[in-house]
């Protein structure tokens, strides 16, 4: 049997595919493994993400708050500077000038303040200096909070965003136990946006609400009021605007890369004294190297995992192959078996499959396999020998039959034989393989079996038939084929066929069916050349032999006529193996 047979195929790939198996299984094992961690190593992140957040929220609220009570602070300085109390009460502004003029540097280099504005008791302006330089208009709300100072009589804080963003204390001023208008001190939240900057080292940016025609249309409804660092964080904030709005994604925090460098981005609302709208603190935080670890600790995994499967699976190939390698033996010489090759099987079995250790289940089966094939051979001895048996009583049959056929016919033994050899000598010319040769040897002495049933006086009649006698004659192949019909073993079956068809002729003339050219058996054209040939050239006692010219020129002439072309060409080409025969087995 072939090496590549799928038997063989599917033995030799069993260590891989234990392999694969293990393979698989490892990699499955591992992969859960390795999302479980990676999820981890997330939740680790955003966990301390969220708390990093809120500390540095804590931390701006704590600024705010510093803010504001450095201004409340201020505004004593402020009212204690000398007759600016009697000039707000007179609301003599060139005297509120001279004053600031004054002091000017020292409310803006050492408090701090960004702008200050003083209101008359009827809410007018009567001054307004803004320290930062940056003319701003001043905000809408301040009517009402001024208002609401002077009915209460008592000091407010607010927090107001429109150009930019500022904390605001606004104090009433008294003078003689009356109170004669408001102070406005602003300070900027733009020094707390760098003060958080400073202590965390995180880039913030201080967003406030925007009425732009970007807004309008559906953008991002708001402005950068303060920012630090340089272009590489406009341009995050940028791409911000471009991808989210002030919305959940935002405040849950958004991962976004820019020049190899992870940044992790989050905003915080908070309220505003002069709107319900929200102003927003965006923390943007360099998490480059917090990525970069959690990608390595991944990398380490996968690396880990990848030499323990290696690691695993020659470990596996160490302990498996020997096992293997006795089972792919077995799997070699079990497809022998259907060759008969019994001793291979054993041989196999006994140099490779016997471990020479403890025995185990392998090698428990390849002592059944050595018994098997014992007892196997010995069946097949028994059973070529029963078939040798009933060869020999078919055979013996044949002759009986045969040996009937001649003791009613005036043919003898010796035409039977030679009648016989010249038809193997034409199957074998034909090309029909050994063992159909054979059989035909053995069914060819049938052929005339059929005259048993012809009466006596018919069969031996010495000279010519009458035609009626002829229509009887003519009946033995039917009787014949009776005899022998039924028989689905050779040489029987064969027996059959020719006892049937070896007086047809090649071009339907013949009996008794009026078979044509192929439609007769090969068997029957066979020994229909061989006992025409050798009855014509036998002596009978009705007739004396003819020579051997004349009968092979008489075949020769009934090419295609009553015998086979090819057949009669296979007869001439071996005529001389057919005088052969004739000379060995004279009657």
């Amino acid at each position: 049997m072939s090496t590549n047979s799928p038997a063989q195929r599917r033995f030799i790939s069993l260590q891989w595919r234990v392999l694969l198996l293990l393979g698989i299984g490892f990699i499955t094992i591992h992969g859960s493994y390795y999302y479980y961690q990676r999820q981890q190593l997330l939740s680790q992140y955003h966990a301390q993400q969220a708390n990093t957040f809120e500390r540095q929220t804590q931390q701006f609220e704590a600024l705010i708050n510093q803010v504001s009570h450095q201004l409340m602070r201020l505004s004593g300085v402020f009212s204690a500077l000398g007759g600016m109390n009697k000039a707000i009460a007179q609301s003599n502004t060139s005297v509120l000038d001279e004053i600031f003029e004054q002091h000017a540097s020292t409310l803006q280099l050492d408090l701090g303040i960004d702008r200050i504005m003083i209101f008359d008791r009827h809410q007018k302006l009567l001054a307004d200096w803004d320290l930062s330089g940056t003319s701003q208009p001043i905000p809408k709300a301040f009517q009402w909070q001024v208002k609401a100072v002077l009915l209460r009589e008592k000091p407010d804080l607010n927090l107001i965003c429109e150009q930019s963003c500022s904390q605001n204390a606004l104090l009433p001023i008294l003078y003689d136990g009356e109170t004669i208008g408001t102070l406005v001190l602003q300070k900027s939240l733009a020094d707390a946006v760098l003060a958080l900057h400073e202590l965390t080292g995180v880039d913030v940016a201080l967003l406030i609400p925007s009425d732009s025609e970007e807004a309008s249309n559906g953008g991002w409804a708001v402005q950068v009021a303060a920012q630090t660092g340089g272009p590489l964080i406009q341009e995050i904030i940028n791409t911000l605007q471009k991808q989210y709005g002030l919305d959940g994604h935002l405040e849950a925090g958004v991962e976004t890369t820019s020049n190899e460098h992870h940044y992790h981005s989050r905003i915080w609302h908070f309220s505003l004294s002069n709107a319900d709208d929200l102003a927003g603190l965006l923390l943007i935080s360099q998490t480059t190297t917090n990525i970069h670890t959690i990608n390595q600790s991944l990398t380490d995994i996968l690396l880990f995992g990848l030499l323990g499967l290696i690691i695993s699976e020659f470990m596996l190939v160490f302990v498996l192959w020997s096992p293997l390698s006795r089972i792919r033996h077995i799997a070699k010489a079990l497809p022998l078996l259907t060759d008969h090759a019994y001793r291979e099987v054993r041989t196999t079995v006994q140099r490779h499959v016997h471990s020479g250790l403890f025995p185990d289940e392998i090698e428990h089966l390849g002592d059944t396999i050595i018994s098997v094939t014992q007892e196997l051979e010995a069946l097949e001895e028994t059973v070529i020998e029963n078939n040798r048996a009933l060869v020999d009583s078919r055979l013996q049959l044949l002759r009986r039959l045969g040996r009937a056929a001649e003791f009613r016919d005036n043919e003898t033994g010796a035409h039977i034989i030679r009648m016989s050899r010249i038809s193997v000598v034409l199957a074998q010319a034909a090309g029909l393989d050994e063992r159909e040769c054979e059989i035909l040897l053995h069914a060819a002495p049938m052929h005339d079996i059929g005259k048993i049933g012809i009466p006596d006086h018919i069969l031996l009649k010495p000279g010519r038939l009458t035609e009626e006698e002829f229509f009887d004659m003519k009946r033995h192949p039917i009787i014949g084929a009776d005899m022998l019909n039924g028989f689905e073993v050779e040489p029987l079956r064969t027996a059959h066929a020719v006892a049937l068809t070896h007086h047809e002729k090649w071009n339907g003339t013949g009996y008794p069916l009026g078979l044509k050219g192929e439609d007769i058996p090969l068997t029957g054209r066979i020994c229909a050349v061989a006992d025409v040939f050798d009855a014509l050239t036998s002596e009978r006692p009705y007739k004396e032999a003819w020579p051997i010219e004349r009968a092979v020129d008489l075949i020769s002439k009934e090419r295609g006529k009553h015998f086979d072309p090819q057949l009669v060409d296979l007869f001439l080409d071996n005529l001389p193996n057919i005088l052969a025969i004739k000379e060995k087995y004279q009657d």
